[in-house]
C-alpha cells in the first residue's frame, strides 16, 4: 500500500480538488488524522516542485470530468450538500 503523501500526490496529479483528495486519503487511511491543511500543503509543495498540478480552483472547475471515476473510489461527491468544507460527512 502507498503512503498518505503518495496517495495525495497521485490524486492531485489526476486533477482532483482538495476535498476529493482528502476523502480518498481518509477512505484508505481511516485512522490517520489528515486535515484539509495537509492536502493544501501537498498541493502547494507539488506546485513548488514543478509537478503538473492545477490549483484547487482549477481542479474544482474540472471536477465534472473526473467525478464519475472518483465516486467509485470515494463513494460520494465531496461537493454534495451533506459534506462539510473539510470533506467530512455530517451525521
Amino acid at each position: 500500500m502507498t503512503g498518505i503523501g503518495e496517495l495525495a500526490y497521485e490524486k492531485l496529479r489526476a486533477r482532483w480538488p482538495n476535498r476529493a483528495v482528502l476523502m480518498a486519503v481518509r477512505s484508505c487511511f481511516r485512522d490517520a488524522g489528515t486535515k484539509m491543511a495537509s492536502i493544501r500543503w501537498y498541493r502547494a509543495k507539488a506546485r513548488r516542485d514543478g509537478l503538473a498540478v492545477p490549483t484547487d480552483t482549477e481542479a474544482r472547475a474540472e471536477w465534472p470530468k473526473h467525478r464519475e471515476g472518483a465516486l467509485r473510489e470515494i463513494g460520494r461527491d465531496p461537493f454534495d450538500d451533506e459534506s462539510t468544507e473539510d470533506g467530512a460527512h455530517r451525521e
